[in-house]
């Protein structure tokens, strides 16, 4: 039996390591500055889409507070009809926030301590609603894509014909990539959505958008409209002043 000899494999120029892709991000344009007196994102009334509705919700924005402390009852989102109201918003004891809200005109008040230094950060506040059982509804709230609570609310019968959808009003702090959709989010979709925290278009990693609100607008403007890039529902500026309302600030 003979033995062949094959010669060793020489490796020609240098050896590189390549490091395992992280997640890539997309290009957060600019946010809207909220300065809490009187100024909001409005639709105005209108009956072509109404969060109220008992069916399957979703919400999600980035939002973060410069000064470090969102205010008591600062809102993310607000619509109102003549008998009730759905909301998403914060709360606080000293200088910690709870996320807090209402769907159905029924309220809830959550548990999980937002810090200020957490407050003064670019964060992603979700909310998730579906119903369940007797016209029960559930609620889920998200920070960041990790689901930090959730409500089981009784059923509560509501009256509307024309709702007002607000964003801000009041508020005190920055929001941008406003997405509401019209089926309950799952939460890797959230997860997705959050993207490691480089955001993700909503319109890509979501089953459908009912409104999304990529602030485009110039760095500057106060008045005008915030487009909806569905084509949906746009969004009036008012009550803004310089410096607030679009600025270039992002997560």
């Amino acid at each position: 039996m003979s033995l062949t000899w094959k010669a060793p494999m020489i490796l020609r120029g240098p050896m590189h390591w390549k490091p395992q892709a992280e997640p890539t991000g997309f290009a957060f344009r600019r946010s809207v500055s909220f300065n809490e007196d009187g100024d909001k994102l409005s639709c105005g009334s209108t009956s072509t889409w109404n969060p109220l509705d008992p069916g399957a919700f979703g919400f999600s924005c980035w939002a973060r507070a410069p000064v470090g402390a969102f205010n008591n009852n600062d809102f993310l989102w607000y619509a109102s009809s003549s008998s009730d109201s759905s909301l998403l918003g914060f709360s606080l004891s000293g200088t910690d926030a709870v996320l807090t809200g209402k769907t159905r005109n029924v309220g809830f008040t959550g548990t999980h301590v937002i810090s200020s230094a957490t407050q003064a950060a670019w964060n992603m506040y979700s909310m998730v609603s579906y119903t369940s059982g007797r016209g029960g509804q559930i609620v889920l709230l998200y920070i960041n894509g990790v689901q930090v609570d959730s409500f089981g609310l009784s059923n509560n019968t509501f009256t509307h014909s024309t709702v007002d959808l607000k964003i801000g009003g009041p508020f005190l702090g920055y929001i941008c990539e406003m997405v509401f959709c019209n089926y309950q989010i799952t939460a890797p979709q959230l997860v997705a959505l959050y993207n490691s925290g480089n955001g993700a278009d909503p319109t890509t990693v979501l089953d459908s958008v009912h409104s999304y609100y990529p602030v485009s607008e110039a760095a500057g403007q106060t008045s005008g409209t915030i487009a909806d890039a569905i084509g949906n529902q746009d969004l009036t500026m008012s009550g803004f002043s310089a410096p607030y309302g679009t600025i270039t600030d992002t997560p």
